[in-house]
């Protein structure tokens, strides 16, 4: 109830629900000031500046799983960009913003005492998924300055990457896909703007052909909700078969559709949304929220709801079907919870430490459809 909660309170505001929302703020005052005044940040406490995943709030204790041989997770340990850039933006405080920059297709698990990679294993699905996202935000968060032109360029790298692999007619690499990966096709779409014309085509397709897929995903199944990993039949044409039946209710194709809609206009996607949106009232509702399902096929089902299916799914649903002005992808990135933070110009008078307060203070409310400042 609590994480519910606290992930869901801008997607309160964003639908226009402002009881809902104050309720939950009065709830939820001085997060960032608790954050401040637990003392130290043992996570970042290590040789190399690659945190470790874990820590005990009691005691300060860190580790990292022990499935992962302790190694850090290349997921949680490069994914605090966005966060603590913004963190030290309205603190005017700049230890937060160093902390997460202090530190291509990278590996899942890395060492946090030597800083290097502990296997070649490299992926877009489970546990590295966010890292190339935020490459790519970051560099949108800063609003494209010189100063941040570093993110886009690890980030173009990391596409090359990803091109010279998933075109392969002879895969030499595990077929495996998560549904987690079908984030792909909206951050290529978010990327493409960028590049050259050419270029820009280029990755647009790619990102529609992704998305094809990511959206097959539910039409496979008799439940029309996909599974969470699929295997593809090397060198053969054959449908994607399920591999982990399991249905969480992930966000990641809706909010691939959403940005595909946002920037070709073409109601195709809007119609995809509309389907899996359906499948989702007829085979996941019950009377006190929605859940997941044990098995897309014979649609038994769970008995949980997580707090992302209110803070990412359907926020990016009721965004799929709201005018665009509602949240301005000129004004706003969202962070890989789909939280929404104000695009601010990083210059290098901001890194000098001479930062100046231009971000808005006082939150006006949503009018006419659109969130505003005042």
């Amino acid at each position: 109830m609590g994480a519910t909660l606290v992930d869901s309170l801008d997607t309160l505001f964003i639908m226009g629900l402002d009881v809902q929302f104050k309720r939950a703020t009065e709830v939820l005052g001085g997060l960032l000031n608790a954050y401040d005044l637990c003392g130290e940040k043992p996570a970042w406490n290590t040789p190399s500046g690659i945190p470790y995943n874990r820590i005990n709030l009691a005691y300060g204790n860190t580790n990292n799983p022990t499935w992962a041989r302790e190694n850090s997770i290349l997921v949680d340990s490069g994914s605090e960009q966005l966060e603590f850039i913004a963190l030290s933006q309205r603190t005017n405080d700049p230890k937060y913003k160093e902390k997460a920059e202090k530190r291509m297709l990278l590996p899942i698990n890395i060492n946090p005492l030597t800083g290097t990679k502990s296997s070649g294993a490299a992926t877009f699905g489970a546990m590295d998924d966010s890292f190339y996202e935020y490459l790519l935000k970051a560099w949108i968060h800063g609003n494209k300055t010189e100063v941040v032109t570093f993110y886009r360029e690890m980030w173009e790298k990391s596409m090359k990457g990803l091109q010279s692999l998933i075109w392969r007619s002879t895969p030499s690499f595990t077929c495996l896909m998560d549904e987690l990966a079908c984030f792909v096709p909206g951050m290529l779409a978010l990327g493409s703007s960028n590049y050259g014309l050419g270029e820009a085509e280029k990755f647009m397709a790619l990102a529609e052909e992704l998305a094809w897929t990511c959206y097959n995903f539910y039409q496979l199944t008799p439940t029309k909700l996909a599974g969470e990993s699929y295997y593809f039949s090397n060198g053969q044409s054959n449908p994607p078969r399920c591999y982990v039946l399991r249905l969480r209710k992930l966000p990641e194709t809706i909010e691939s559709l959403f940005y595909l809609w946002c920037f070709t206009g073409n109601k195709t996607y809007r119609e995809w949304g509309w389907n899996i949106f359906q499948a989702f009232e007829n085979k996941s509702r019950i009377e006190t929220g929605y859940v997941g399902l044990k098995d897309v096929n014979t649609g038994a089902k769970d008995n949980m709801m997580q707090s992302y299916f209110l803070s990412e799914t359907l926020k990016y649903l009721y965004l799929l079907f709201s005018p665009p002005s509602v949240i301005s992808l000129n004004e706003w990135v969202f962070n890989t919870e789909a939280h929404i933070l104000r695009i601010m110009t990083r210059s290098a008078h901001e890194e000098s430490g001479e930062q100046e307060e231009v971000f808005p203070r006082h939150l006006h409310g949503r009018k006419e459809g659109r969130i505003d400042y005042k």
